[in-house]
Protein backbone atom coordinates (compact mmCIF):
# COMPACT_ATOMS: atom_id res chain seq x y z
CA UNK A 1 0.00 0.00 0.00
CA UNK A 2 2.48 2.50 1.05
CA UNK A 3 4.24 2.04 -2.74
CA UNK A 4 1.21 2.81 -4.55
CA UNK A 5 0.73 5.81 -2.42
CA UNK A 6 4.08 6.80 -3.44
CA UNK A 7 3.50 5.98 -6.95
CA UNK A 8 0.44 7.93 -7.24
CA UNK A 9 1.82 10.95 -4.97
CA UNK A 10 5.07 10.92 -8.12
CA UNK A 11 2.07 10.68 -10.83
CA UNK A 12 0.42 13.57 -8.93
CA UNK A 13 3.68 15.78 -8.52
CA UNK A 14 4.22 15.10 -12.42
CA UNK A 15 1.07 16.72 -13.65
CA UNK A 16 0.97 19.41 -11.23
CA UNK A 17 4.48 20.07 -12.34
CA UNK A 18 3.88 19.37 -15.97
CA UNK A 19 0.65 21.46 -15.34
CA UNK A 20 2.15 24.58 -14.30
CA UNK A 21 4.71 24.47 -17.37
CA UNK A 22 1.68 24.20 -19.78
CA UNK A 23 -0.04 27.06 -17.72
CA UNK A 24 2.96 29.15 -18.13
CA UNK A 25 3.23 29.00 -21.76
CA UNK A 26 0.11 29.37 -22.41
CA UNK A 27 -0.31 32.31 -20.30
CA UNK A 28 3.26 34.30 -22.28
CA UNK A 29 2.64 37.38 -23.75
CA UNK A 30 1.70 37.10 -27.41
CA UNK A 31 3.89 39.83 -28.22
CA UNK A 32 7.13 39.61 -27.24
CA UNK A 33 8.74 42.82 -28.93
CA UNK A 34 9.28 44.00 -25.40
CA UNK A 35 10.92 40.58 -23.26
CA UNK A 36 14.61 40.86 -21.72
CA UNK A 37 16.66 38.13 -21.00
CA UNK A 38 16.78 36.99 -17.18
CA UNK A 39 20.25 36.05 -16.82
CA UNK A 40 24.07 37.26 -17.49
CA UNK A 41 25.83 36.76 -20.60
CA UNK A 42 29.66 36.47 -21.64
CA UNK A 43 29.64 38.96 -24.31
CA UNK A 44 31.68 38.20 -27.69
CA UNK A 45 34.14 40.74 -28.77
CA UNK A 46 32.15 43.82 -30.16
CA UNK A 47 31.92 44.03 -33.87
CA UNK A 48 34.80 45.78 -35.60
CA UNK A 49 33.61 48.38 -37.69
CA UNK A 50 35.45 48.32 -41.13
CA UNK A 51 33.90 51.13 -42.79
CA UNK A 52 30.45 53.30 -42.25
CA UNK A 53 29.00 50.41 -43.66
CA UNK A 54 30.67 47.01 -42.52
CA UNK A 55 31.55 45.54 -39.64
CA UNK A 56 32.94 42.22 -38.82
CA UNK A 57 29.81 40.87 -37.75
CA UNK A 58 30.28 37.30 -34.86
CA UNK A 59 27.72 34.42 -35.20
CA UNK A 60 27.23 30.86 -33.94
CA UNK A 61 29.18 28.31 -36.62
CA UNK A 62 27.77 25.04 -36.89
CA UNK A 63 31.05 24.29 -39.03
CA UNK A 64 33.20 25.72 -36.16
CA UNK A 65 30.94 23.61 -33.59
CA UNK A 66 31.26 20.33 -35.87
CA UNK A 67 35.17 20.91 -36.37
CA UNK A 68 36.06 22.08 -32.58
CA UNK A 69 37.75 24.79 -34.64
CA UNK A 70 38.91 28.10 -33.26
CA UNK A 71 39.12 31.27 -35.17
CA UNK A 72 42.41 34.01 -33.87
CA UNK A 73 39.97 36.94 -33.67
CA UNK A 74 37.34 35.08 -31.02
CA UNK A 75 39.22 35.83 -27.67
CA UNK A 76 37.14 35.15 -25.04
CA UNK A 77 33.94 34.62 -27.29
CA UNK A 78 32.04 31.11 -26.60
CA UNK A 79 32.89 28.15 -28.25
CA UNK A 80 31.50 27.72 -32.39
CA UNK A 81 31.31 31.06 -32.52
CA UNK A 82 32.43 32.93 -36.46
CA UNK A 83 32.75 36.18 -37.54
CA UNK A 84 32.86 37.75 -40.92
CA UNK A 85 32.20 41.32 -42.75
CA UNK A 86 28.97 42.40 -42.94
CA UNK A 87 28.55 45.34 -45.63
CA UNK A 88 25.05 46.63 -45.45
CA UNK A 89 25.10 49.98 -47.84
CA UNK A 90 22.04 52.17 -47.12
CA UNK A 91 21.42 52.89 -51.25
CA UNK A 92 20.99 49.36 -51.47
CA UNK A 93 18.14 49.76 -49.82
CA UNK A 94 16.49 52.38 -51.74
CA UNK A 95 17.38 50.62 -55.38
CA UNK A 96 15.05 48.60 -57.17
CA UNK A 97 14.29 45.35 -55.20
CA UNK A 98 12.99 43.71 -58.68
CA UNK A 99 16.76 43.52 -59.30
CA UNK A 100 19.31 41.08 -57.83
CA UNK A 101 21.79 42.95 -55.55
CA UNK A 102 24.85 40.14 -54.96
CA UNK A 103 26.05 42.71 -52.45
CA UNK A 104 22.95 42.64 -50.37
CA UNK A 105 22.47 38.63 -50.88
CA UNK A 106 25.87 38.55 -49.55
CA UNK A 107 24.78 40.64 -46.28
CA UNK A 108 21.74 38.71 -45.78
CA UNK A 109 23.12 35.89 -45.75
CA UNK A 110 25.27 36.88 -43.30
CA UNK A 111 22.37 38.81 -41.19
CA UNK A 112 20.38 35.38 -40.78
CA UNK A 113 23.20 33.60 -39.44
CA UNK A 114 23.67 36.18 -36.89
CA UNK A 115 19.82 36.68 -36.05
CA UNK A 116 20.01 32.53 -35.91
CA UNK A 117 22.68 33.10 -33.10
CA UNK A 118 20.48 34.81 -30.70
CA UNK A 119 19.19 31.64 -29.53
CA UNK A 120 22.19 31.92 -27.72
CA UNK A 121 21.94 34.44 -26.13
CA UNK A 122 18.94 33.41 -24.05
CA UNK A 123 19.38 29.50 -23.74
CA UNK A 124 23.05 29.23 -21.86
CA UNK A 125 24.97 31.36 -19.75
CA UNK A 126 28.09 31.96 -22.70
CA UNK A 127 25.39 33.93 -24.44
CA UNK A 128 25.85 37.23 -25.92
CA UNK A 129 23.62 39.68 -28.18
CA UNK A 130 24.27 38.89 -31.63
CA UNK A 131 22.00 40.53 -32.97
CA UNK A 132 21.80 43.57 -31.01
CA UNK A 133 25.69 43.80 -31.52
CA UNK A 134 26.00 43.55 -35.40
CA UNK A 135 22.68 45.59 -36.46
CA UNK A 136 23.80 48.46 -33.54
CA UNK A 137 26.93 48.86 -35.24
CA UNK A 138 25.43 49.05 -38.44
CA UNK A 139 23.33 52.08 -37.12
CA UNK A 140 19.73 49.97 -36.72
CA UNK A 141 18.29 50.43 -33.25
CA UNK A 142 15.52 49.37 -31.29
CA UNK A 143 16.86 46.16 -31.93
CA UNK A 144 13.89 43.88 -30.67
CA UNK A 145 14.31 39.84 -29.99
CA UNK A 146 12.65 39.33 -27.28
CA UNK A 147 10.30 36.47 -29.14
CA UNK A 148 13.71 34.21 -28.47
CA UNK A 149 12.96 34.87 -24.81
CA UNK A 150 10.70 32.18 -24.35
CA UNK A 151 11.09 29.68 -27.14
CA UNK A 152 15.04 28.94 -26.51
CA UNK A 153 15.55 27.15 -23.69
CA UNK A 154 14.99 23.18 -23.32
CA UNK A 155 12.20 24.27 -20.82
CA UNK A 156 10.39 26.16 -23.59
CA UNK A 157 10.85 23.26 -25.65
CA UNK A 158 9.30 21.31 -23.61
CA UNK A 159 6.55 23.75 -22.84
CA UNK A 160 6.04 24.26 -26.65
CA UNK A 161 5.78 20.05 -26.47
CA UNK A 162 3.47 19.86 -24.19
CA UNK A 163 1.07 22.71 -25.81
CA UNK A 164 1.75 21.34 -29.49
CA UNK A 165 2.65 25.41 -29.96
CA UNK A 166 5.25 23.99 -32.41
CA UNK A 167 4.20 26.24 -35.58
CA UNK A 168 5.98 29.37 -34.33
CA UNK A 169 9.27 31.50 -35.31
CA UNK A 170 11.61 34.12 -33.72
CA UNK A 171 12.62 37.08 -35.15
CA UNK A 172 15.02 40.06 -34.72
CA UNK A 173 13.70 43.52 -35.45
CA UNK A 174 15.22 46.59 -35.93
CA UNK A 175 15.27 49.88 -37.84
CA UNK A 176 17.25 52.84 -39.44
CA UNK A 177 16.95 55.77 -41.78
CA UNK A 178 17.83 55.91 -45.20
CA UNK A 179 18.24 58.66 -47.28
CA UNK A 180 15.33 58.71 -50.12
CA UNK A 181 14.23 60.82 -52.88
CA UNK A 182 11.97 62.94 -50.61
CA UNK A 183 13.96 62.90 -47.39
CA UNK A 184 13.99 60.41 -44.81
CA UNK A 185 12.75 56.88 -44.88
CA UNK A 186 12.64 53.92 -42.33
CA UNK A 187 13.91 50.40 -43.32
CA UNK A 188 12.93 47.80 -40.77
CA UNK A 189 14.54 44.53 -40.75
CA UNK A 190 13.26 41.33 -39.69
CA UNK A 191 15.32 38.32 -39.41
CA UNK A 192 13.70 35.12 -38.70
CA UNK A 193 15.11 32.30 -36.81
CA UNK A 194 15.71 28.62 -38.87
CA UNK A 195 13.94 25.55 -37.76
CA UNK A 196 15.21 25.10 -33.55
CA UNK A 197 13.74 22.36 -30.86
CA UNK A 198 10.43 21.29 -31.60
CA UNK A 199 9.70 23.79 -34.82
CA UNK A 200 11.08 20.57 -36.52
CA UNK A 201 7.68 19.22 -35.75
CA UNK A 202 5.81 22.08 -37.88
CA UNK A 203 7.93 21.19 -40.75
CA UNK A 204 6.00 18.36 -41.79
CA UNK A 205 2.62 19.92 -41.49
CA UNK A 206 1.95 20.37 -45.12
CA UNK A 207 -1.82 21.11 -44.93
CA UNK A 208 -3.95 20.44 -47.43
CA UNK A 209 -3.87 23.18 -49.85
CA UNK A 210 -2.15 26.52 -50.04
CA UNK A 211 0.59 27.48 -48.39
CA UNK A 212 2.95 24.98 -46.09
CA UNK A 213 0.59 25.05 -42.87
CA UNK A 214 3.76 24.63 -40.02
CA UNK A 215 5.17 27.80 -41.79
CA UNK A 216 2.12 29.86 -42.69
CA UNK A 217 0.95 29.90 -39.21
CA UNK A 218 4.64 30.93 -37.69
CA UNK A 219 4.30 33.92 -40.65
CA UNK A 220 0.96 34.74 -39.58
CA UNK A 221 2.72 35.53 -35.81
CA UNK A 222 5.74 36.88 -37.65
CA UNK A 223 3.21 39.36 -39.75
CA UNK A 224 1.48 40.37 -36.83
CA UNK A 225 4.73 41.47 -34.61
CA UNK A 226 6.40 43.36 -38.16
CA UNK A 227 2.62 45.23 -37.99
CA UNK A 228 3.08 46.37 -34.25
CA UNK A 229 7.09 47.00 -34.26
CA UNK A 230 5.78 49.37 -37.38
CA UNK A 231 3.21 50.87 -35.07
CA UNK A 232 5.48 51.09 -32.48
CA UNK A 233 8.30 53.42 -33.81
CA UNK A 234 5.52 55.58 -35.92
CA UNK A 235 6.58 54.26 -39.42
CA UNK A 236 4.46 55.22 -42.41
CA UNK A 237 3.76 53.09 -45.09
CA UNK A 238 4.69 55.69 -47.67
CA UNK A 239 8.18 56.18 -46.07
CA UNK A 240 8.80 52.69 -45.20
CA UNK A 241 11.11 49.76 -46.84
CA UNK A 242 11.24 46.19 -45.55
CA UNK A 243 14.26 44.32 -45.21
CA UNK A 244 14.01 40.37 -45.02
CA UNK A 245 16.11 37.54 -44.67
CA UNK A 246 16.41 33.92 -43.19
CA UNK A 247 17.79 30.62 -43.09
CA UNK A 248 15.80 26.54 -43.75
CA UNK A 249 12.76 27.20 -42.05
CA UNK A 250 13.36 31.03 -41.21
CA UNK A 251 13.77 31.33 -45.18
CA UNK A 252 10.24 29.98 -45.70
CA UNK A 253 8.86 31.89 -43.31
CA UNK A 254 10.41 35.20 -44.87
CA UNK A 255 9.69 33.96 -48.34
CA UNK A 256 5.51 33.95 -47.38
CA UNK A 257 6.23 37.15 -45.21
CA UNK A 258 7.30 39.09 -47.98
CA UNK A 259 4.65 37.47 -50.01
CA UNK A 260 1.85 38.80 -47.62
CA UNK A 261 3.61 42.50 -47.73
CA UNK A 262 3.15 42.51 -51.64
CA UNK A 263 -0.08 41.49 -51.38
CA UNK A 264 -1.15 43.70 -48.69
CA UNK A 265 0.21 46.75 -50.56
CA UNK A 266 -3.67 47.27 -52.38
CA UNK A 267 -5.32 47.21 -49.32
CA UNK A 268 -6.13 49.43 -46.21
CA UNK A 269 -3.70 47.14 -44.46
CA UNK A 270 -0.55 47.60 -46.45
CA UNK A 271 2.35 47.97 -44.07
CA UNK A 272 4.46 49.59 -47.23
CA UNK A 273 4.53 48.85 -51.23
CA UNK A 274 6.12 46.05 -53.11
CA UNK A 275 8.49 48.76 -54.61
CA UNK A 276 9.68 48.79 -50.78
CA UNK A 277 10.10 45.56 -49.87
CA UNK A 278 13.65 43.58 -49.95
CA UNK A 279 13.37 39.73 -49.35
CA UNK A 280 16.55 37.60 -49.41
CA UNK A 281 16.11 33.96 -47.93
CA UNK A 282 18.91 31.23 -47.84
CA UNK A 283 18.41 27.18 -47.78
CA UNK A 284 14.67 27.64 -47.43
CA UNK A 285 12.25 24.74 -47.97
CA UNK A 286 9.81 25.00 -50.24
CA UNK A 287 6.62 26.40 -48.97
CA UNK A 288 4.15 26.89 -51.05
CA UNK A 289 1.21 25.30 -53.53
CA UNK A 290 -0.31 28.79 -54.67
CA UNK A 291 -0.29 29.04 -58.68
CA UNK A 292 0.55 32.95 -57.77
CA UNK A 293 3.95 31.86 -56.54
CA UNK A 294 5.24 33.00 -60.18
CA UNK A 295 3.52 36.24 -60.72
CA UNK A 296 5.84 38.58 -61.56
CA UNK A 297 4.38 40.98 -58.14
CA UNK A 298 6.99 38.57 -56.33
CA UNK A 299 9.71 38.98 -58.02
CA UNK A 300 11.56 41.26 -55.58
CA UNK A 301 12.41 37.84 -53.12
CA UNK A 302 15.22 36.23 -54.12
CA UNK A 303 15.64 32.59 -52.72
CA UNK A 304 19.02 31.90 -52.84
CA UNK A 305 19.87 27.64 -52.86
CA UNK A 306 22.55 25.65 -53.06
CA UNK A 307 22.37 22.65 -55.94
CA UNK A 308 23.70 20.04 -53.16
CA UNK A 309 21.46 21.14 -50.49
CA UNK A 310 18.64 18.83 -50.06
CA UNK A 311 16.32 21.19 -47.65
CA UNK A 312 15.05 23.66 -50.68
CA UNK A 313 14.31 20.41 -52.72
CA UNK A 314 11.20 19.24 -50.01
CA UNK A 315 8.56 19.32 -50.09
CA UNK A 316 8.91 17.91 -53.59
CA UNK A 317 8.14 20.06 -56.38
CA UNK A 318 6.28 16.86 -58.78
CA UNK A 319 4.05 17.39 -55.19
CA UNK A 320 3.23 20.92 -56.42
CA UNK A 321 5.10 22.73 -53.95
CA UNK A 322 7.48 25.92 -55.00
CA UNK A 323 8.71 29.09 -53.44
CA UNK A 324 7.25 32.79 -53.81
CA UNK A 325 9.76 34.96 -55.99
CA UNK A 326 12.70 34.05 -57.93
CA UNK A 327 15.28 30.79 -57.13
CA UNK A 328 19.05 31.70 -57.59
CA UNK A 329 21.00 28.56 -57.59
CA UNK A 330 24.37 28.25 -56.22
CA UNK A 331 26.60 26.21 -58.44
CA UNK A 332 27.84 22.94 -57.02
CA UNK A 333 31.50 23.18 -55.65
CA UNK A 334 33.14 20.55 -57.07
CA UNK A 335 32.28 21.76 -60.64
CA UNK A 336 33.77 25.00 -59.96
CA UNK A 337 37.82 23.97 -60.75
CA UNK A 338 40.47 23.59 -58.55
CA UNK A 339 40.60 27.52 -58.11
CA UNK A 340 37.01 28.86 -56.85
CA UNK A 341 37.44 25.32 -54.79
CA UNK A 342 40.64 26.77 -52.90
CA UNK A 343 39.28 29.92 -52.74
CA UNK A 344 35.50 28.33 -50.97
CA UNK A 345 37.70 26.44 -48.57
CA UNK A 346 39.75 29.50 -48.13
CA UNK A 347 36.51 31.58 -46.83
CA UNK A 348 35.23 28.58 -44.61
CA UNK A 349 38.65 28.52 -42.71
CA UNK A 350 38.64 31.98 -42.39
CA UNK A 351 35.26 33.04 -40.93
CA UNK A 352 34.75 29.93 -39.28
CA UNK A 353 38.25 28.33 -38.34
CA UNK A 354 37.44 24.84 -40.74
CA UNK A 355 36.96 24.32 -44.14
CA UNK A 356 35.03 21.23 -43.30
CA UNK A 357 34.90 19.62 -47.36
CA UNK A 358 34.17 23.01 -48.86
CA UNK A 359 34.71 21.93 -52.71
CA UNK A 360 36.53 18.63 -51.23
CA UNK A 361 33.80 16.33 -50.75
CA UNK A 362 31.82 14.25 -53.57
CA UNK A 363 29.46 16.19 -55.38
CA UNK A 364 25.74 15.03 -54.67
CA UNK A 365 23.61 16.31 -57.24
CA UNK A 366 23.13 12.52 -59.23
CA UNK A 367 22.64 11.07 -55.78
CA UNK A 368 19.65 14.06 -54.86
CA UNK A 369 18.26 13.85 -58.10
CA UNK A 370 17.96 10.61 -57.91
CA UNK A 371 16.45 10.57 -54.42
CA UNK A 372 13.72 13.12 -55.42
CA UNK A 373 12.40 10.81 -58.06
CA UNK A 374 12.02 8.11 -56.08
CA UNK A 375 10.20 10.09 -53.55
CA UNK A 376 8.12 11.86 -55.84
CA UNK A 377 5.56 8.60 -56.09
CA UNK A 378 5.07 8.14 -52.77
CA UNK A 379 2.93 11.46 -52.47
CA UNK A 380 3.00 14.06 -48.99
CA UNK A 381 0.80 11.65 -47.38
CA UNK A 382 2.91 8.82 -47.64
CA UNK A 383 0.99 6.35 -49.29
CA UNK A 384 2.79 3.31 -50.87
CA UNK A 385 1.36 2.41 -54.57
CA UNK A 386 4.77 1.93 -55.67
CA UNK A 387 6.22 -0.37 -53.27
CA UNK A 388 10.06 -0.30 -54.71
CA UNK A 389 9.78 4.15 -54.40
CA UNK A 390 11.43 3.33 -50.76
CA UNK A 391 13.64 0.78 -52.05
CA UNK A 392 15.23 3.52 -54.85
CA UNK A 393 15.58 6.11 -52.24
CA UNK A 394 17.55 3.86 -49.78
CA UNK A 395 19.54 3.87 -52.67
CA UNK A 396 19.89 7.53 -53.88
CA UNK A 397 20.64 7.66 -49.99
CA UNK A 398 23.25 5.51 -49.95
CA UNK A 399 25.12 7.47 -52.61
CA UNK A 400 24.96 10.51 -50.84
CA UNK A 401 28.03 11.70 -49.54
CA UNK A 402 27.00 12.31 -45.89
CA UNK A 403 29.31 14.98 -44.86
CA UNK A 404 29.39 16.99 -47.96
CA UNK A 405 25.69 17.10 -48.19
CA UNK A 406 25.22 18.30 -44.53
CA UNK A 407 27.98 21.20 -45.04
CA UNK A 408 25.82 21.89 -48.10
CA UNK A 409 23.00 23.65 -46.03
CA UNK A 410 24.97 25.50 -43.57
CA UNK A 411 24.96 29.09 -43.09
CA UNK A 412 28.87 29.25 -43.18
CA UNK A 413 28.29 27.30 -46.29
CA UNK A 414 26.03 29.93 -47.81
CA UNK A 415 27.74 32.90 -46.77
CA UNK A 416 31.38 31.47 -48.29
CA UNK A 417 29.94 30.52 -51.72
CA UNK A 418 28.36 34.18 -52.16
CA UNK A 419 31.75 35.70 -50.74
CA UNK A 420 33.34 33.62 -53.42
CA UNK A 421 31.02 33.91 -56.14
CA UNK A 422 30.18 35.96 -58.84
CA UNK A 423 26.20 36.98 -60.23
CA UNK A 424 27.43 35.65 -63.51
CA UNK A 425 28.20 32.19 -61.89
CA UNK A 426 24.49 31.80 -60.45
CA UNK A 427 21.46 30.51 -62.33
CA UNK A 428 18.53 32.18 -61.98
CA UNK A 429 14.70 30.55 -62.11
CA UNK A 430 11.43 31.55 -62.15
Amino acid sequence: MILLALARLRRLARQVALGLLAAAVLNAPASYLNVAAEQEHVPVPTPAVLSESAVLAAYCSEAAGIAGATVPWAGKAPSATAATTLALEDRWLTEDPYRYNHGLARACAVLAAVCNSESRFYSTPDGAPFAEGALGALGFSDVHTGSYALRSRVLDELGALLTGQHAVAAYTLAHKEVPGDHGAETVILMGIRGSYGTEWLSNFDLGEEGDHRGFELAEQEALEALRLYARSIGAQPDRTRVLLCGHSRGGAVANLLAADLNRLSATPEALTGPSAVYAYTFAAPACTRSPERDDGLHGNVFNVVDAEDVVPRWPLEGWGFGRYGVTVQLPCAEGLGPVTARALAAAMERNAGTALTMGQGRCNLDALDALEEALEPLGPGLPLPDLAAPARALGAVLQLDPLAALVAHLPDAYIAKLQCLEPQQLAFER
